[in-house]
């Protein structure tokens, strides 16, 4: 989209003093270090969490800046700021306002996606499908907010001839604003779930909000059973827009496309208006089925013949290479974006890229976009511009032919080759030892093969970390706690064994105050690699005490003993300051000062000035347990009167931390100054008051090594535990307990997850392999790959079965195993 600085007056009902001159604007912007064209960005200076987007104007207008929208608050503070302000009474309305007004410009299909579940997969997969028809303008991966939305809208162009837009809603009042912005002309509702519940009656009243997004479209589609079951929201949607067609869809007869699973042969069967259509399926699991349905529909409601894309369908990918930062050879970094490459997406990716530990060198391998011309290569360029880039290879033709306009980037070297091939003909990885490199480009450059030559070659089993996932679930906990609390992550035993160093840098830019590690070391390694917010080491060694002040780490102080200790070093270095936070003890009977010791404990805290107390903390036993409410009450209680009676006896304020995860959720009335937040973060509340909104946080998977058919009354493994009585068809996995699956999960106590269907282990857990019966489970083929933990089996169930809890499910899965961060 593009708009001018008369039209933005003339939208908002603004009148422009004096005679200002029209003014192009290309992008707007709510992220200051997303701005890469100044001169024709907007900003819209939103108020967020932490910080208010007025106060980087004037930063941003020494950066070329020249249009804002702000606040009307902000008027007296902007008043001396030389640049053109549009001053309103809501920043976000008006900026969606805008982008709504622009939408009605372009005439082509839209398609407009809602649901609980599914949206992001059907964006992507209609995108992999139609993408070779169209040019496509979608969201940005999963941009789908009162934000996100107007965001992704903007994108559109005289140059797209097709939209795909996802849109979610959490609470009443929302869909409204998305409709005008997005205006469908097909619509899908994918499911409804209980997903962002909390905010609605019941589900009827979620429905009737999601179906304000099809309020003027052409076309729905929509499963029958979900007609049936919201009866009222449909029939108010259809007398609101009595032109639109549903297109239902149904396992049952009477629906207007009928389907038919073959689960034997996996085919599925299509009866639409009056044509049968099979489809082959990789698998037969109801959400794979859904979205694969609804895809089928959309292409038949465009006018397409589905036969063509029959090849398309049985193949389609999921979402998986979409900015993954995967260990490489050459202790490289690499973040895998070899999904698609247009300049939005560009953008988002080299923005991940210098997120990365500032200190290590940045390098990237980048194909051809998919706009093309002189103009592309030029704003390529301006993303590039004044980004440290080490060095710069860049595949095809149209960058070979503009070579001199690359060469005028700041990089140390630049590198141009026609094709994948030809840059793996003549690469040498020694050139990006120990640099993070991005590998950004189109699916038809197969840059998929350099990311493959590069990564660190371990075995097949991997831990996948998905990280919009635990910035879900940080989110989620945000939302119960009071802007002004902080918040602590706690990323002891190495992040829970998702691994903490990728875990804070991930999270450093969202709502996170503070870290906690269990050691010294742990801490240490967080600062060499960039992390600069406070940490506190919870068992804090003396001897480590000149690292720890070297790298501005801060102790948890837990006894009387290890204070005396922490005051003799001290001596020993000259008594440099020093902050601590002090625990005490309040029921949890394990570390904490105790009453008996508080008065010498306060006696050497008052002769040791130097040592300061900046948090008073203590540990709750049992907040998670309702049956203990009242004991975990007395805890707290215990601590404010210890607490009040410290703060009183040293003579100044102590901020207070005590609530955890649990804590959070139960006893929210008490965040005091700080929470600390643990298991939460992964996806596990064993309170069960917000699990429905947290999202699964990782996949450890792996493959299938060998298949084999045992004989019935043979045995399987060690100790012939396992027993066959029949024909027995075994799947051996590249996967043991030295992996840390428990040994105890073998013999059909747990299962697996494989092309949608379930298949128990036989035999004995090995230490290197478990072997699978897959016997009933169809199409399965060696080097397929295997979900032990993820969506479909989770951690807390693994941890029932083994009589343990999520933590050490997570906290035993070995080093040996690759962790992988996937970003959406």
């Amino acid at each position: 989209m593009q708009t001018t600085n008369h039209e933005i007056a003339n939208i908002l009902n603004l009148s422009l003093a004096g005679n200002i001159p029209i003014q192009v604007i290309e992008r707007i912007e709510i992220d200051s270090r997303n701005i890469v064209f100044p001169k024709t960005t907007l900003f819209v200076a939103l108020d967020g969490a932490k910080s208010a987007g007025a106060n980087f104007i004037p930063d941003l207008i020494e950066r070329g800046v020249g249009h804002f929208i702000v606040d009307e608050k902000y008027r007296n503070k902007c008043a001396p700021l030389k640049a053109q302000f549009f001053f309103v009474s809501n920043t976000l309305s008006a900026w969606q306002s805008i982008v709504a007004f622009k939408r009605k410009e372009y005439s082509f299909p839209v398609i407009g996606i809602t649901g609980s579940n599914g949206k992001t997969i059907i964006k992507e997969w209609l995108f992999q499908l139609l993408s070779s028809n169209y040019s496509i303008c979608k969201n940005p991966k999963s941009y789908n907010s009162q934000i996100g939305v107007p965001l992704s809208v903007w994108g559109l162009d005289e140059k797209n001839d097709l939209g795909i837009f996802e849109a979610g809603i959490s609470k009443p009042n929302e869909m409204e604003k998305l409709e005008k912005i997005i205006a469908p002309t097909i619509g899908i509702l994918t499911n409804i779930g209980d997903a962002h519940q909390i905010n609605f009656q019941n589900l009827e009243e979620k429905v009737a909000e999601k179906l304000k997004l099809f309020v003027h479209s052409k076309f729905l589609i929509v499963r029958k059973e979900l007609i049936e079951t919201y009866k009222t929201s449909f029939s108010q949607l259809q007398t609101f827009n009595p032109n639109l067609k549903l297109i239902q869809w149904s396992q049952k007869e009477g629906a207007d496309a009928h389907i038919q699973l073959d689960t034997k042969n996996r085919k599925l069967q299509l009866k639409f208006k009056g044509n049968e259509y099979q489809i082959s399926l990789i698998q037969t699991e109801t959400s794979y089925l859904e979205n694969l349905v609804h895809c089928v529909l959309t292409i038949l409601v465009l006018g397409y013949d589905l036969e063509k894309y029959s090849s398309k369908l049985s193949i389609l990918s999921g979402i998986e290479m979409r900015l993954e930062l995967i260990e490489g050879i050459q202790d490289m970094t690499i973040i895998n974006d070899t999904y698609n490459a247009d300049l939005d997406s560009l953008m988002i990716a080299v923005q991940y890229l210098f997120a990365q530990a500032p200190q290590t060198k940045k390098s990237i391998i980048l194909s051809e976009i998919q706009q093309s011309g002189e103009a592309s290569q030029q704003k390529i360029c301006e993303i590039l511009k004044d980004k440290d880039i080490s060095h710069l290879v860049l595949i095809g033709q149209s960058f070979i032919d503009a070579a001199n306009l690359f060469k005028k980037l700041r990089t140390e070297k630049i590198s141009f080759y026609t094709s994948s091939e030809d840059f793996i003909k003549y690469q040498d990885a020694s050139q990006f030892k120990q640099h993070t490199l991005l590998i950004k480009g189109a699916r038809r450059f197969q840059l998929e093969k350099i990311v493959q030559l590069y990564r660190k070659k371990t075995h097949t089993t991997y831990l996948k970390v998905h990280l919009n996932a635990l910035k879900n679930n940080l989110r989620v906990f945000t939302k119960l706690l009071k802007p002004e609390t902080k918040i602590m992550l706690m990323l002891k035993a190495s992040g829970y064994g998702l691994g903490s160093i990728e875990l804070a840098k991930q999270l450093e830019g969202e709502r996170v105050d503070y870290y906690a590690v269990a050691y010294t070391d742990e801490g240490i390694e967080l600062r060499n690699v960039g992390i600069q917010k406070p940490i506190l080491v919870l068992n804090p060694e003396i001897e480590a005490l000149p690292k720890l002040l070297e790298h501005h780490l801060e102790p948890e102080i837990y006894s009387l003993g290890i204070l005396k200790k922490l005051i003799d070093e001290l001596n020993t270095l000259n008594n440099p300051s020093i902050s601590i936070h002090l625990k005490l003890e309040t029921g949890m009977h394990r570390l904490g000062i105790t009453k008996e010791e508080m008065n010498e404990v306060i006696a050497l805290l008052k002769a040791n000035s130097h040592i300061q107390v900046k948090y008073l903390m203590t540990h709750l036993a049992a907040s998670d347990e309702s049956i203990l409410d009242a004991f975990t009450e007395e805890q707290i209680s215990k601590f404010s009167s210890l607490a009040d009676h410290i703060e009183k006896a040293l003579g100044y304020k102590i901020k207070r931390h005590v609530l955890n995860t649990g804590g959070i959720i139960k006893h929210s009335a008490h965040q005091m100054d700080m929470v600390r937040l643990g298991i939460g973060l992964f996806g596990f509340d064993s309170t069960g008051v917000v699990q429905p909104q947290l999202q699964n946080t990782i996949s450890l998977l792996s493959r299938i090594a060998q298949i084999k058919t045992v004989s019935a009354g043979d045995t399987v493994g060690y100790s012939r535990k396992g027993q066959t009585s029949r024909d027995t068809r075994i799947g051996i996995i590249n996967l043991g307990y030295a992996d840390g699956y428990f040994r105890n999960f073998g013999n059909g106590l747990a299962q697996v997850y494989i092309k949608g269907q379930y298949a128990p282990t036989i035999g004995n857990v090995c230490m290197d392999m478990i072997m699978i019966d897959i016997t009933d489970c169809k199409n399965i083929e060696e080097g397929d790959e295997v979900e032990l933990i993820g969506a479909h089996i989770s951690a807390a169930d693994l941890a029932a079965k083994a009589n343990t809890i999520s933590y050490e499910i997570l906290t035993s899965i070995s080093n040996r195993v690759q962790r992988v961060y996937w970003e959406d």
